[in-house]
């Protein structure tokens, strides 16, 4: 009997730890993934400047268009630059050689992607929208639009979680079901 408890015990931590499972690239246990994208509107009232996404430590850079979304590695340190029309943009898979941006303005304001949020949250994914409002020599000023989680059917929801007994279901249902064992063996 203690040894069918003690098996049936082992067997709930295992399965409901997900230390067997594949887990996606630093999203730590006890969290969801979430789709971060921004986008960038005003781009169409500087039509004599081409808007660039540059990481500042490691990525590719990335022409953009107005409104469309752009996504980047969460652990780059992105920023908006404005370059000349006859600025010649490198292949997106290029490493930026920052020294060709120098003179150009950008955005000193610091644009991270979150990528996961705690289990249990009905959120999917997060868009954040910035307006272009000034260019001056030295900075590209951006405006904050709006800052929306949404859950799969495009709603607007809440990042936090529903409860935070959603991330210990599946503890409770291994004790409930070695409390099941536990109570009908007694019976017999």
């Amino acid at each position: 009997m203690l040894r069918l408890v003690r098996l049936t015990l082992l067997a709930t931590i295992c399965l409901s730890s997900n230390s067997f499972a594949t887990q996606p690239d630093v999203i730590l246990q006890g969290t969801q993934p979430l789709n971060h994208s921004y986008s960038f509107v005003g781009l169409d009232a500087f039509p004599e400047h081409r808007f660039l996404i540059v990481p500042q430590n490691f990525g590719a850079w990335q022409a953009i268009e107005e409104g469309e979304p752009v996504s980047w590695y969460k652990f780059s340190d992105t920023r908006l630059y404005a370059v000349d029309l006859d600025f010649e943009v490198p292949p997106p898979e290029t490493t930026p050689d920052l020294a060709l941006l120098k003179g150009f303005p950008k955005s000193t304001i610091e644009m991270g992607i979150e990528s996961a949020l705690p289990l249990g949250s009905l959120a999917d994914s997060r868009k954040t929208v910035y307006r272009v409002v000034a260019l001056s020599e030295a900075e590209v000023e951006l405006e904050l639009v709006s800052d929306e989680y949404l859950n799969a059917s495009g709603e607007i929801v809440s990042p936090t979680p529903t409860s935070a007994l959603v991330s210990y279901l599946p503890y409770l249902a291994g004790v409930g079901l070695i409390l099941l064992i536990v109570i009908r063996r007694r019976r017999r």
